[in-house]
């Protein structure tokens, strides 16, 4: 008896001490919580503002920082643009100074409207007022960012309306394709930089297999004709071949004579674009040389030779999968023909054009390369004949 009281005893006392530590452990927990407590309300209700005046001047050292950073970076952009507008000799002095003297106007309005929302907010006690400040003065950020629109350069290039009109002939919907709704008549008028030609022939000779020229049309970028007319032939016309050219001896017999009608052609296609579908026939018939550079011939187009294979497509196959025109059904009329080759020219002016500047410069690069090597080959032989010495004869 007297052990198993012992043990009781032993037990009561380890729960005792247990009981102490654990309370002794508590009591060290409220008090570190307390302090903390008390720390975090020292600090809200610092009264004197010492931290919250520590916190606005973080903020204000932030607000410096960032406003540095973004003189700095407005600094390095204006000092880029004056480079570039000292390397490009085609902007005159006079704009630059114009630019310049917007920037500085709209960075000043920027400014002012800034310092505006700071004094309205300070000085507004009612939320009401608070709001009307702040509305203005956005609206006034708003008209002081907003810069007028820059005017476009105007792309040869039109988008074209591909939609099937119900009712509409071949021909109309061809000269919807080209026209430009947006552009003026006067415009659309004038003969312009790119001219498309077509001419129709007749056979002479032996059977009719040699041809002379019968008539010839030419139209402007907006299709307009600018020459549609018959001419006489020089030789004797043994076939007419009015099922494919439409032309009749009453065309041609009181026509005007081949030679006149081409130096007129000759003095309108003078230093413009020619374009054409397989257009050395229409040269070699109206007895014409132009400038390679100055030919666009849609038979020859990488694009449109796709369309067949690589082999040479003809003018109604493209018109047809290109645009669903339906032309040359029956006999050919020069100005449709015309017509349907400046709108397949219109189609990839752009990039033709890209690709005819970068084969002449390296031409000009290359022939600039071969004139040097001519020079330094020649001023060579001078500097080896100076050199030899004459015999001399007694």
């Amino acid at each position: 008896m007297a052990t198993e009281l012992k043990l009781t005893e032993s037990r009561v006392e380890k729960k005792k001490s247990k009981k102490e530590r654990k309370d002794k452990e508590e009591k060290v927990k409220d008090t570190t919580h307390k302090k903390k407590k008390e720390k975090k309300e020292k600090v809200k209700v610092d009264i004197d503002g010492s931290d919250v005046v520590a916190k606005e001047k973080k903020k204000k050292s932030k607000r410096d920082r960032d406003s540095d950073s973004e003189t700095s970076e407005r600094k390095v952009k204006k000092a880029k643009k004056e480079k570039k507008k000292e390397t490009s000799d085609i902007v005159p002095q006079e704009i630059v100074t114009e630019v310049k003297e917007e920037t500085l106007e709209s960075e000043i309005k920027l400014e002012k409207t800034t310092e505006t929302i700071h004094e309205s907010k300070t000085s507004t006690t009612t939320e009401g007022v608070e709001e009307t400040t702040v509305t203005t003065t956005v609206t006034n950020i708003e008209t002081a960012e907003a810069k007028p629109t820059p005017k476009k350069k105007k792309s040869m290039e039109l988008v074209q309306d591909l939609t099937d009109i119900p009712g509409e002939s071949s021909e109309q919907r061809l000269l919807r394709l080209l026209d430009d709704p947006t552009e003026d008549e006067e415009n659309k008028n004038k003969i312009g930089r790119f001219l498309a030609v077509d001419c129709e022939m007749v056979g002479v000779g032996h059977k009719g297999s040699r041809s002379v020229l019968a008539r010839v049309s030419i139209v402007n970028f907006y299709g307009r004709v600018l020459i549609d007319k018959y001419v006489k032939p020089t030789e004797q016309v043994t076939d007419y071949r009015t099922f494919v050219s439409g032309i009749k001896p009453n065309h041609v017999r009181s026509a005007p004579p081949f030679a006149k009608v081409q130096k007129e052609v000759a003095e309108l296609i003078n230093n413009r674009v020619l374009v054409g579908h397989s257009i050395h026939h229409d040269l070699e018939a109206l007895k014409l040389e132009h400038p390679p550079e100055l030919i666009r011939d849609t038979s020859l187009y990488h694009h449109y030779r796709a369309v067949v294979d690589g082999h040479t497509p003809g003018l109604k196959r493209l018109a047809k999968e290109i645009f669903n025109l339906e032309i040359q059904g029956g006999s050919h009329s020069s100005v449709t023909d015309a017509q349907a080759t400046m709108l397949l020219f219109r189609k990839w002016k752009k990039t033709w054009d890209r690709q005819i500047k970068r084969q002449n410069n390296s031409l000009k690069k290359t022939a600039a390369k071969t004139n040097q090597g001519q020079g330094q080959g020649k001023t060579e032989e001078q500097s080896n004949s100076n050199s030899i010495e004459p015999v001399k004869t007694e």
